[in-house]
């Protein structure tokens, strides 16, 4: 193969418009990176020293991370500390202006706070009504899991998106769906507590290889466990809609191009031979996505 036509080749598959999107992206300087990672590092460790050395914030936050209600001494990951920490390293060497960087902050920072406080404020409530001591680790789970949702809704929703389209969605099942979520969500919780507060041999021995600094295997349960249930209703779901052999719902397939011409058109014949053999109505859409090549030609014949 030619140099110019292994270049050509080359471009065709690894460069796209797509990577960076005008007004949706830009140029971020290379050092921007490791500054995050070690303000992060320094942030994360200096909070941590606070939280065990200062006697004001061991006052009020005796466990040693930022947990609002007292509780025994357990064995947990101050996950709260490492998420702020990110936050404030993340938002520092953000793009925009000083002041949405502090707004971004603030927010991430915010929200993140307000859930803690709601979560263990809910915790304490049921060990005051049931008796029954909260596990930290589940709280601390929930946190992490929630405090990454915080930081995608906030930064996606701080960027400089496409103007949203109106659509109507009719979704089936909404209460059928919510509520078996919720199920499966509290079954993996019972089954992570269950099994972190268990004392067999095998347990035993999964605590002491635990990664974390030994923490306890039923921590790293709860999403796998909640990924299993899930999977298993919709394979259930699977099954049952093919008691109806003619269940084959509309279709539609976004065939995204650029500069695309050399394969465009296998791909189209390769999609129509599919939709032939599927017994259902199939729609492909081909978006000539800014091509300087003939792929919108070659869409059209």
């Amino acid at each position: 193969m030619s140099s110019a036509k292994r270049t050509e080749a080359s471009q065709n598959e690894f460069w796209s418009v797509d990577s960076q999107p005008e007004k949706l992206s830009g140029p971020v300087a290379l050092w921007r990176a490791p500054a995050v990672l070690a303000t992060f590092v320094v942030l994360c460790s200096l909070g941590l020293y606070a939280l065990h050395h200062s006697s004001l914030l061991n006052y009020f936050f005796p466990v040693g991370d930022w947990v609002f209600v007292r509780v025994q001494d357990q064995q947990f990951v101050a996950i709260r500390q490492f998420l702020l920490s990110y936050y404030v390293a993340f938002g520092l060497f953000s793009n925009g202006s000083a002041r949405a960087r502090a707004r971004l902050i603030f927010a991430l920072v915010g929200y993140f706070f307000v859930f803690c406080l709601i979560l263990d404020l809910s915790a304490n409530a049921i060990y005051q009504v049931t008796g029954l001591l909260p596990d930290l680790n589940v709280q601390q789970i929930a946190a992490g899991v929630v405090g990454f949702a915080i930081f995608s809704t906030q930064v996606f929703g701080r960027g400089a998106m496409p103007e949203t389209v109106a659509m109507t969605v009719t979704p089936r099942r909404r209460l059928v769906v919510a509520a078996r979520f919720v199920i499966v969500t509290v079954l993996a919780a019972f089954i992570s507590l269950k099994v972190s507060q268990a004392s067999p041999a095998i347990v035993l021995w999964l605590r002491d290889w635990a990664l974390l600094g030994g923490l306890g295997p039923g921590v790293f349960l709860f999403l796998p466990s909640l990924f299993f249930m899930l999977f298993m209703l919709s394979f259930w779901d699977r099954i049952w809609s093919k008691k109806d052999e003619r269940y084959c719902p509309p279709l539609s397939v976004v065939v995204p191009a650029h500069n695309e011409e050399y394969i465009l058109a296998h791909t189209i014949e390769s999609l129509d031979a599919a939709a032939g053999r599927y017994g259902g109505d199939v729609t492909v859409l081909v978006v000539n996505n800014n091509s300087s090549d003939n792929t919108f030609a070659v869409a059209q014949t």
